[in-house]
C-alpha cells in the first residue's frame, strides 16, 4: 500500500473538515489507493492554506503598527496564493509553478532593493533569504509537475545571489566572499536535492502505475476465473440433478402403486431423502436462492427428519438415535439448509465411528453475554478423538486418523468454518463414560 503520512497537520484532521476542502479544489477522490500525484497536490493545497492566512495576519499587523516594506510583500505573497489556489480549482497543472515564481520574485525584488538603498540592513537579511531560497527550491522539488522549473528557479537564486554580492559595497572582504561562497554552495545542494526528490516521486508514480496495471489483470484474471467457475457450475448442476429427478420420479411412481404398511413408510423415507438432497444439492449450487426442502423450522423436527432415514438401519447395527432437542428449542439463527448441512456432517461422523451403542443430538437455549444462543450437541458412542485430530481440526490442518484409513476430518475443518459465518463456535471432547461430544454454540 502507498504510506498515507502527512506533511501538515491539517491532514490529520477529521475527513468531515479536512476532506470537503481538497475536494473543493482538486476534485473527489478516485476509488483504491491514491496516486503519488494526489497525495502531493493534497499536500500542497494543505500548504498553501496554512500559509495564507498567516500571511494576511503578518500584513495586518504589520500594516497597523509598523508599516514597512515587508507589508508589500507579504500582501503580495497572499495575493499569489490565492491566485494559485484558484488555478489549482480550475485544474490547471502549471499553480506550483506560479506560487514559487511569484514568492521568488517578490522576495528577490526586496532583497535587492534593499541593497540598492540600505546595504547593511540587506546583508542582514541575507541568512534569512539564503534559507528561503533553499525553501523554495525543496518545495519546486516536492510540488512542481515539470522538470525544466528545477534549473530555471536554480539559475534565478545563483543571479539574484550574484547581484547582491555585486551591489554589497564591502563585498571584496574575505568574510563576505566566504558568506556568498557558502551560500552558492547551500542552493547547489538544494538543487540536487531537488533532482532526487523527482527522481523519487518518478518512481512513486512508476510503481503506482505498475500497481494500477496490476490490479486490472487480476480483475481481469478474477472475471475469466468466475465465468468458467459458473459455466462448470452450470453443467455439474444439470448432471447431477438429473439422477436426482429420476430418483424422485420413479418414488413417486412407486408410491401410486400398492404397497403394505411398511413398504409405504420406506418410501416414504426414500422421498423425503431425496427431496433433502436434491435441496441441499441446489442450496450449494444456487446459494442466493431460498430453499424449503425441509417442512418446518422446527430445530426439533429438523432433527428428527435427519434421523428417521437412518433408525432402520441404524437398528440391523445395535445403533439407537436419539432426538434430545425439546420442541420449545428455537430454530438458531442461520439458513435452514445450512443448518442440515451441519448436522448431517456430525450425525455421519459419529455413525462412522460408533459400532454399537446409541449417537444422540441435543440441544438448549441459554444467555451469553452477547445476547441469547443455543448450543447444539451430537454425541456417540465410538473410541473418542485422538488428540491430535482435535487439534488438527481447530488449526484447520489435515490429519489421517490411523484407526480410520479414510478420514481426513474434512468434514468437521466443514463444519467449524460454517458455524464460524454465523459468529458461532464448534467445540470437540471426549466424554468421561465413552465417545465424542461436539459442541456448537450457535446464536439465536
Amino acid at each position: 500500500m502507498w504510506p498515507r503520512r502527512r506533511l501538515f497537520a491539517c491532514m490529520s484532521w477529521s475527513p468531515m473538515v479536512c476532506e470537503p476542502i481538497l475536494a473543493f479544489f482538486l476534485g473527489p477522490r478516485e476509488l483504491g489507493p491514491p496516486s503519488p500525484h494526489r497525495i502531493r497536490d493534497e499536500n500542497f493545497v494543505a500548504l498553501l492554506l496554512i500559509v495564507l492566512p498567516l500571511m494576511v495576519l503578518s500584513a495586518l499587523l504589520e500594516g497597523l503598527f509598523h508599516p514597512n516594506a515587508f507589508v508589500v510583500i507579504n500582501t503580495a505573497l497572499s495575493l499569489d496564493t490565492i491566485l494559485t489556489l484558484w488555478l489549482i480549482r480550475k485544474r490547471k497543472g502549471g499553480a506550483p509553478v506560479i506560487f514559487l515564481f511569484g514568492a521568488l520574485l517578490f522576495m528577490s525584488g526586496y532583497y535587492l532593493f534593499l541593497f540598492f538603498t540600505d546595504p547593511m540592513v540587506a546583508v542582514q537579511l541575507v541568512p534569512f533569504s539564503a534559507l528561503v531560497y533553499m525553501g523554495i527550491i525543496l518545495l519546486d522539488g516536492v510540488y512542481s509537475p515539470w522538470n525544466l522549473t528545477a534549473p530555471i528557479i536554480y539559475g534565478l537564486i545563483l543571479l539574484f545571489d550574484s547581484l547582491a554580492w555585486f551591489f554589497y559595497p564591502r563585498r571584496n572582504e574575505i568574510f563576505f566572499v566566504n558568506l556568498w561562497l557558502a551560500i552558492g554552495i547551500l542552493h547547489t545542494l538544494g538543487f540536487f536535492i531537488n533532482l532526487f526528490i523527482r527522481s523519487y516521486y518518478r518512481r512513486l508514480e512508476q510503481l503506482a502505475l505498475a500497481r494500477k496495471r496490476m490490479n486490472q489483470r487480476l480483475e481481469e484474471l478474477l472475471k475469466e476465473v468466475r465465468e468458467s467457475g459458473i459455466q462448470r457450475l452450470a453443467s455439474f448442476s444439470h448432471d447431477i440433478r438429473s439422477p436426482l429427478t429420476s430418483i424422485m420420479a420413479v418414488q413417486a411412481m412407486l408410491a401410486a402403486t400398492d404397497l403394505t404398511e411398511e413398504q409405504k413408510r420406506y418410501v416414504d423415507i426414500l422421498g423425503r431423502s431425496n427431496k433433502l438432497l436434491l435441496d441441499l444439492v441446489e442450496s450449494v449450487l444456487d446459494p442466493e436462492t431460498p430453499r424449503n426442502g425441509l417442512r418446518s423450522t422446527s430445530l426439533h423436527d429438523t432433527v428428527e427428519e435427519l434421523l428417521a432415514p437412518q433408525r432402520s438401519l441404524m437398528a440391523l447395527r445395535n445403533i439407537q438415535l436419539v432426538n434430545r432437542v425439546p420442541k420449545k428449542v428455537r430454530f438458531p439463527r442461520l439458513e435452514r439448509n445450512d443448518l442440515v448441512r451441519i448436522l448431517s456432517n456430525l450425525i455421519d461422523n459419529g455413525l462412522k465411528y460408533t459400532q454399537a451403542g446409541e449417537l444422540c443430538v441435543g440441544a438448549e437455549e441459554y444467555k451469553a453475554k452477547d445476547g441469547e444462543r443455543i448450543r447444539l450437541w451430537v454425541e456417540d458412542s465410538g473410541p473418542g478423538f485422538l488428540p491430535e485430530i482435535i487439534q488438527a481440526i481447530m488449526e484447520d490442518r489435515t490429519l489421517p486418523d490411523s484407526r480410520f484409513s479414510t478420514s481426513h476430518a474434512l468434514g468437521l475443518r466443514d463444519v467449524r468454518a460454517l458455524v464460524a459465518q454465523y459468529k458461532g463456535t464448534m467445540r470437540i471432547e471426549n466424554r468421561p463414560e465413552g465417545g465424542a461430544r461436539i459442541l456448537l454454540e450457535i446464536p439465536l
